[in-house]
């Protein structure tokens, strides 16, 4: 490979050569045959290549794990500073409190996709930063709502700020790794979000025994102060150590290292990923993604996921108080379920990528869901023990599904640009998930929530279905692939501009792209 960080040469009778312009590297059609391992004459070292995935890990994973848990705690956090006393001490209704959970996803959906589009312009550094630290902004002054009106009010800001933050997280990922190394990472900054939970119950439970009180504040408003300034910290900490986007952050040496890694295992990265500068909004590249059937799927698909993960990590401090346990030892108890489903999601992550399968880990998580809620239906009258088990069940699938889902559809849309506009589609349709997940458990259904049960099982059964409706699609579109020709492939491409083909390039150049 040359050393020309604007071109691609091949060892063919053709010397071919990608030239940067305004919004595009343009390449010819026998670029993307001649990007097969064996033809390459750059041999990557396997020691080089895992010294830089390494160098990349130690870089990026602690940071966009640090953006997750706190991100998330900051969410989520509302339900422990409700068993501490949120309601009680203020003008807050039930009601309200209600509404303020939904209204947060409304204020997320609205800016996520555009969100995206920013990051796109401004690079993940200074947006990443930028979200993190009004975050924690709002969070802190969350600490001062008194009734309904200013908790809703608070909550939509809240979900603004936050909106393209898990996009922007999933997007950056799919530029650093390949598909086949994306679940496992994905999945170690995902465990963050059952982290959250457990540090949140840790540092709850510690706010309400040591600090109710304390400067004539109550528990609840100091879990809000603390844990938003420490999510101000984490986005000044970002801003400082997160790199760029690869080009910008290796040396020449280890930059052609990546592009020939990425070229091996995803037609032309330097199609779709290297030397593009856009100097304006590409917006025909957004409009292929809002248009693309598979985003509106995999929103779907999503959605049913996280609206059980959303009521997870919202309501399991109220369901475990309704057990008969103290608002205290029901922080503590919130601990063991959202640690044993840290374990076993990254178990289930490195299974799918060593298998690179992501279809049937999915399925088998939801199952495991749903069996989960079949227990807590069914057993409402059986004592605590078998309902708690029950929980871990619930918390235990919730969290294995996501990251499969998560690399699923992020490896699956190629292109920077319509690969960011995907992401931030799918986490917008699949958010309203979170609108839903605030109107399931009710405190009239207190403390047995069978409505609430029954209502996630039936979204859990959703996505059961879903994942079967992918799997057969994927499996169809790949068995189409593998049967075309030569011949058809370069016809294609003959007739197309490659550089707008987006993924559709996968249908000529690499055999089986979706698993």
């Amino acid at each position: 490979m040359s050393n020309n960080k604007n071109s691609i040469i091949s060892d063919n009778d053709s010397e071919i050569k990608g030239e940067k312009q305004e919004q595009t590297t343009t390449i010819s059609v026998s670029t993307v045959f001649d990007l097969e391992p064996q033809e390459q004459n750059f041999d990557i070292d396997k020691s080089e290549l895992r010294q830089l995935l390494f160098k990349l890990d130690i870089r990026i994973l602690p940071l966009f794990a640090l953006c997750q848990l706190f991100s998330f705690m900051d969410r989520v956090n509302i339900g422990n500073a409700k068993i501490a006393g949120l309601v009680e001490t203020t003008e807050i209704t039930e009601d309200g409190y209600n509404t303020a959970l939904s209204i947060f996803f409304a204020g997320y959906i609205l800016l996520e996709l555009p969100s995206n589009v920013i990051l796109n312009k401004l690079g993940p550094r200074l947006w990443i930063s930028i979200l993190m630290i009004s975050c924690g902004c709002v969070m802190m002054v969350m600490s001062i709502a008194k009734n309904d009106t200013s908790l809703i009010i608070i909550r939509l800001f809240l979900g603004f700020t936050e909106a393209g933050l898990y996009p922007a997280l999933i997007f950056s990922m799919s530029v650093w790794y390949t598909k086949t190394q994306l679940t496992k990472r994905i999945a170690i900054v995902l465990i963050h979000s059952s982290v959250a939970s457990v540090v949140g119950g840790l540092m709850a439970y510690g706010i309400m025994l040591h600090l109710e009180g304390t400067g004539s504040l109550h528990g609840w408003q100091w879990i809000f102060i603390i844990e938003g300034g420490l999510t101000v910290l984490i986005g000044i900490i970002v801003y400082i150590l997160l790199p760029e986007f690869p080009e910008k952050f290796f040396t020449e040496h280890e930059r052609d290292i990546f592009i020939e890694h990425k070229n091996t295992s995803f037609a032309s990265y330097s199609i779709f990923e290297g030397d593009v500068v856009y100097k304006k909004i590409p917006w025909e590249n957004i409009f292929v993604a809002i248009k693309d059937w598979h985003v509106l799927i995999f929103g779907l698909a999503n959605l049913c996921y996280l609206t059980i993960k959303f009521n997870n990590a919202l309501f399991l401090p109220s369901i475990i108080k309704g057990f008969g346990f103290t608002p205290l030892n029901a922080q503590l108890l919130t601990i063991p379920p959202n640690f044993i489903a840290c374990v076993c999601s990254l178990v289930v992550a490195f299974s799918a990528d060593r298998n690179k399968e992501r279809g049937y880990h999915i399925l088998s998580s939801s199952l495991f869901t749903a069996f989960g809620f079949s227990l807590l239906i069914g057993l409402k009258d059986s004592g605590t023990v078998p309902l708690y088990v029950a929980l871990i069940f619930v918390s235990v699938g919730s969290q294995c599904s996501s990251p499969c889902i998560n690399s699923w559809y992020s490896s699956n849309f190629a292109g920077r640009v319509k690969r960011s506009a995907a992401t931030g589609l799918i986490s917008m349709y699949s958010n309203l998930g979170g609108i839903i997940s605030g109107q399931l458990y009710r405190q009239s259904d207190a403390p047995q929530y069978v409505h609430g049960h029954s209502a996630s099982l039936a979204i859990v059964s959703c996505s059961v279905i879903l994942s079967i409706v992918l799997k057969i699609i994927f499996k169809r579109e790949n068995i189409k692939r593998d049967k075309m020709t030569v011949e058809e492939r370069r016809d294609v491409l003959a007739n197309n501009n490659p550089n707008k083909l987006g993924d559709k390039l996968n249908d000529t150049a690499v055999q089986g792209f979706r698993k």
